[in-house]
């Protein structure tokens, strides 16, 4: 099925102490950046936010979170006289 390959990765993700480390700092990170950005987004009224994080699960959070970032600025930018 389409999902073998996944249940693959996650195997792979505890098969040594290196890449159990990697795995925990990449979803530490996924969960703060995740609550760091529903707060700012909802201080900045952002719309769609949650959209980034449903992609940064979906597709990278190193993808998604710079993208998110740009999108802050710009809110920022629309703020400022």
């Amino acid at each position: 099925g389409p999902f073998v390959g996944l249940s693959d990765f996650l195997r792979d993700l505890r098969l040594t102490a290196a890449s159990r480390s990697i795995a925990l700092d990449i979803a530490l990170f996924f969960l703060s950046a995740s609550v760091w950005m529903v707060s700012e987004a909802r201080r900045l009224r952002m719309r769609w936010a949650s959209l980034y994080i449903v992609f940064g699960f979906i597709i990278a959070i190193s993808v998604t979170f710079p993208l998110f970032l740009i999108a802050r600025e710009r809110a920022l930018d629309d703020r400022r006289p």
